[in-house]
C-alpha cells in the first residue's frame, strides 16, 4: 500500500506540475479553433463569390482579375486548413492525454482507499487475534498457578 501511495502521489504531483501546460494548451486550442473557423468561413465565402463571378462575369467589373485573386486565396486556404486542423487535433490529443492521466490518478486514489481499508481491517484483525492470544496466555498462566 505504501509503494502504491508513493506511486499515486508521484503521478498526482506530475499532473499538478502539468497544470500550466494544460492551461496553455487549452488557450492555444481555443485560439486555433477560432482561427480555423475564421479561415473556413472566409474560404466558403470566397468559393461562393468566385462561383458567382464565373457564372455572371458581366455583372462584375474586372472579373477576370478578381476571379484569379479569389482562386489563389482559395488554393491558399486549401493548403492552410488541413494543416491547421492537424494542429488542432494534436492539441486535442495532448489534452486528452492529460484527461486520461487524471482518470488514471482518480482510479488509483479509489484503489488506494480500498487498500487502506484492507490494511486497516488486517491491522484490526491482528490486534483482535493478539488480544485473544494474550487472554489465552493469561488464562493458561492462571490455570497453572
Amino acid at each position: 500500500a505504501d509503494s502504491y501511495r508513493t506511486q499515486t502521489s508521484k503521478l498526482d504531483q506530475e499532473y499538478d506540475d502539468g497544470r500550466f501546460k494544460r492551461e496553455e494548451l487549452e488557450y492555444r486550442l481555443g485560439d486555433k479553433d477560432r482561427l480555423y473557423l475564421s479561415k473556413r468561413l472566409t474560404y466558403e465565402v470566397y468559393q461562393e463569390q468566385c462561383e458567382k463571378m464565373i457564372k455572371h462575369p458581366d455583372q462584375y467589373v474586372e472579373s477576370k482579375l478578381s476571379i484569379e485573386k479569389f482562386q489563389q486565396e482559395i488554393k491558399q486556404f486549401e493548403k492552410e486548413l488541413p494543416k491547421l486542423q492537424q494542429v488542432i487535433n494534436t492539441i486535442k490529443s495532448r489534452l486528452n492525454h492529460f484527461e486520461e492521466q487524471k482518470q488514471v490518478i482518480e482510479q488509483m486514489r479509489i484503489h488506494l482507499k480500498e487498500l487502506d481499508a484492507e490494511v486497516q481491517l488486517a491491522l484490526e484483525d491482528k490486534i483482535l487475534k493478539e488480544n485473544e492470544f494474550t487472554r489465552i496466555e493469561k488464562s493458561l498462566h492462571l490455570m497453572k498457578q
